[in-house]
């Protein structure tokens, strides 16, 4: 009985540990906001970009601690724990941890339970990823070097990721036509995330590609991290040519686009080399370039698959500029690919 009348010290029990933090996708530059450090006690909304990711980690809890995010409408939706600890049982003699990880999709609150004592709550107002928006900022033109110039001008929140121009033809294709080539490739160079201008250009020697010479349409693309893709006007054009003016080197470019934008008119280009090769001693000055067509006529004439005919198109092409040039052709070759890799 006495006992009962006798202090004793009562054992308090230490509240859990509860750190919790936002981490932003890396793509918008913005800094982790820890939502448990003392500075940010008093605040009742934080926010935070769309696709942030949310972790929440409890320290010396019962270990039945559950973690819920209701949207703006109510709706809410449980977290489940993630890490080994959501797997197997921790010893007794280590302090139980329970971590959660949720992404944050849309403006809602954050809710900390164990059984039913509420532990913390948070409230999100998410800033939404708009998307991409780009544009032409001048006409498309051809450089002085005779590359493909193109000037434009991206707009997003973060910055674009990538960009790119979309080539099409603008004259439609035979029904049954077998192109050997696709479009061009042609990345475009993005702003600098962060810089004072969005605006941007690129360049890109496409003289050699079959397309050159003829009707395109023309678009552009960006996309952002966010996976959002915006397009520009198409631009109907013409384009940019290498120009020649040796009849010659025309009448073999003008083979080797027909060759190359319908392998089936394989027949009517090799009547072709035949008109030119027909007499020698009046068409060619240089009869190195008379053997170099009836090479390329031969190597035309077993062809029997696509690999082979790309061949002959692109052997086509330094026919082409040995007649024109000579040997400066190879020299501009490599001034221009030097060009490329500089810029």
């Amino acid at each position: 009985i006495s006992d009962g009348f006798v202090a004793r010290a009562a054992r308090d029990a230490v509240p859990p540990r509860i750190d919790a933090w936002v981490t932003p996708p890396a793509y918008t530059g913005k800094p982790p906001l820890f939502l448990t450090a003392d500075a940010n006690q008093a605040a009742a909304t934080f926010t935070v970009p769309q696709g942030s990711d949310v972790s929440l980690r409890v320290t010396g809890g019962s270990g039945e601690e559950t973690l819920s995010f209701a949207d703006k409408d109510g709706n809410a939706r449980a977290i489940d724990p993630a890490g080994p600890q959501a797997a197997k049982p921790v010893s007794t003699a280590a302090p139980k941890v329970r971590q959660f990880t949720g992404k944050l999709t849309g403006d809602g609150v954050l809710t900390l339970k164990s059984g039913e004592d509420d532990l913390g709550h948070w409230a999100f107002a998410v800033i939404p990823d708009k998307p991409p928006a780009i544009r032409f900022a001048g006409e498309p033109k051809r450089a002085v070097n005779g590359a493909f110039e193109l000037n434009y001008q991206i707009d997003d929140d973060y910055g674009a990721a990538s960009a790119k121009a979309e080539f099409a033809l603008a004259d439609p294709q035979a029904p049954n036509a077998h192109p050997l080539y696709g479009p061009p490739d042609m990345p475009l160079a993005v702003p600098r995330r962060g810089g004072k201008g969005n605006a941007a250009k690129t360049s890109k020697d496409l003289t050699e590609h079959v397309w050159s010479g003829g009707s395109i349409k023309l678009t552009l693309t960006a996309t952002d991290d966010a996976g959002h893709t915006a397009t520009s006007e198409t631009k109907t054009l013409m384009m940019p040519e290498r120009p020649f003016a040796n009849p010659l080197a025309r009448a073999v470019i003008e083979q080797r686009r027909m060759l190359g934008l319908d392998a089936n008119s394989k027949p009517r280009v090799l009547e072709l080399m035949d008109a030119i090769t027909l007499r020698p001693e009046d068409t060619f000055d240089n009869m190195a370039h008379y053997l170099a067509i009836m090479s390329a006529r031969s190597r035309l004439k077993m062809a029997d698959n696509d690999d082979q005919l790309r061949n002959v198109v692109s052997y086509l092409w330094e026919i082409a500029l040995g007649i024109e040039e000579g040997n400066l052709s190879a020299a501009e070759r490599r001034l221009r690919q030097a060009q490329q890799a500089l810029q």
